[in-house]
């Protein structure tokens, strides 16, 4: 099972994201196999392209996500995504088929398909796919943010990684997955920063006119052991890889475009030219975060 769920987080710029887990449950119930969610991620997202992202939920995640890709190798128009994927979903009583929409221009729309039926789900402003018990913890988080104090896209983000690396649900877990864009801005993989871990902490947040600034403090008998991830988003021509960097371990783990299903490459994340020089013998072309990715590849977060 997992969870994937899309907003639009603010109408007036026409900002919409999509995030997901990366827990891949064993369908025949291999629990060796289930515990492994940082050293064999699952990829449930596919960038169609610069206007249109893909979220899948269900059986065989392979399966669902190599339609999504197979339809973007054939240059559709979303009506005709939409239709293929609808149908798709429909084919099997037996097999759960899920997926989550989202666009971006000339208005953004989230559509929910699941059980050959598509749902529009644009007036409601959110969507999702994957476990019920899952969704309800996560609208129970949205809820815990002051309106007044955070952005709508904050509390989404925030909200989601909680349920995701804090809650230990049985039913989702790995690396946080964010694709977001706007009206002039394209779909792509956004690299939050996520730090797991001292799980016992204050917290102060201080809203300025620059943003938002979290500062988190060991209490003197807690744990302080940190454990950084950041995703490194893909570039042109090959938009839709993403790569999750444990800094810690110097070890990463990359989805490619063109077969974002198949089983992560294991990357080393000792430097960032290397990590960069390793993921381009694959073909694939990543995106470098301004000014930060030194510091996260050496283990630290600026401005935590």
């Amino acid at each position: 099972m997992t969870l994937v769920v899309a907003r639009i987080t603010d109408k007036r710029d026409g900002q919409v994201s999509l995030m997901a887990d990366t827990k891949i449950s064993d369908y025949l119930g291999d629990e060796s196999a289930n515990r492994q969610v940082l050293t064999r991620p699952g990829q449930k997202v596919v960038i169609i392209n610069n206007d249109v992202v893909v979220g899948f939920a269900g059986d065989n995640p392979e399966h669902g996500v190599r339609e999504a890709v197979n339809a973007r190798a054939r240059h559709c128009r979303t009506t005709d995504l939409l239709n293929h994927l609808t149908q798709y979903s429909g084919e099997s009583s037996t097999v759960s088929r899920c997926y989550l929409v989202a666009i971006r221009r000339p208005e953004p729309q989230l559509w929910r398909i699941a059980n050959g039926r598509c749902e529009d789900r644009t007036d409601v402003c959110q969507a999702y796919v994957g476990d019920e018990n899952a969704y309800d913890r996560f609208r129970s988080r949205t809820q815990q943010w002051d309106s007044a104090t955070v952005t709508d896209e904050f509390r989404f983000v925030s909200s989601m990684q909680t349920v995701v690396n804090m809650d230990d649900l049985p039913t989702v877990g790995g690396y946080v997955v964010r694709v977001s864009g706007s009206r002039v801005t394209p779909f792509r993989f956004r690299g939050d920063p996520n730090v797991v871990g001292p799980w016992l902490t204050n917290t102060a947040v201080q809203t300025t006119a620059e943003g938002i600034r979290m500062r988190f403090s060991t209490p003197a008998d807690g744990d302080p052991t940190v454990h950084t991830r950041i995703d490194i988003a893909g570039r042109e021509p090959t938009f839709s890889a993403l790569v999750h960097v444990i800094p810690q371990s110097g070890t990463a783990w990359m989805h490619t475009h063109e077969e974002p299903w198949a089983q992560p490459i294991r990357l080393v994340a000792r430097t960032a030219a290397g990590l960069f020089s390793e993921a381009s013998e694959y073909g694939q072309h990543l995106e470098v975060p301004q000014g930060v990715i030194e510091d996260l590849l050496n283990g630290t977060v600026p401005g935590l």
